[in-house]
């Protein structure tokens, strides 16, 4: 009978302390600065979001404007990277990509052809990340499709001859 009582005193003090130790081991906290990813429907009400301008990529001025971003509360501050990671079945076609802020918290993307000699129509996939209230890393495919015409004719305004 001795032996049974020291062992229920036993079992009682090992589920006292059972009970016990995860309420002072929860009181450890570790943490760490985490980024937090955000996916965006191509939507233009969205935290960042985004409209097509069914423009070309022409020789005069050799850029065009194919899309617009909405900041809906992004807070846009900077635009860490965006460039061309497809177009006309080439990955990282030398084309030129940027973004200009037209005020009231809407900015453009543009894409320029720079030096490069480029003929083609094809839908056009962007890399976007910009830094704000959220950092937002995004790839967006255009619905329509982007005609990139440089340096037609060997380029030059329309009153020097081509080259």
């Amino acid at each position: 009978m001795r032996k049974i009582k020291k062992l229920g005193i036993l079992i009682l003090a090992i589920g006292l302390i059972a009970t016990i130790m995860p309420i002072y081991a929860s009181s450890v906290n570790i943490s760490s600065d985490r980024g937090v990813d955000i996916i965006l429907a191509e939507n233009k009400e969205d935290l960042l979001g985004v409209e097509e301008t069914p423009e070309d990529v022409t020789n005069n001025p050799n850029s065009g404007e194919i899309l617009e971003l909405i900041d809906n509360g992004a807070e846009v501050e900077t635009a860490n990277e965006i460039f061309v990671i497809e177009f006309n079945n080439e990955s990282n076609p030398d084309l030129e990509a940027d973004l200009q802020s037209s005020g009231n918290n809407e900015y453009t993307i543009q894409v320029s052809c720079d030096e490069t000699e480029y003929d083609a129509t094809d839908n056009m996939k962007l890399f976007i990340s910009v830094d704000g209230s959220a950092n937002i890393d995004m790839i967006y495919e255009t619905d329509n499709e982007i005609t990139v015409d440089c340096n037609r004719g060997g380029g030059g305004p329309p009153d020097e001859p081509p080259r």
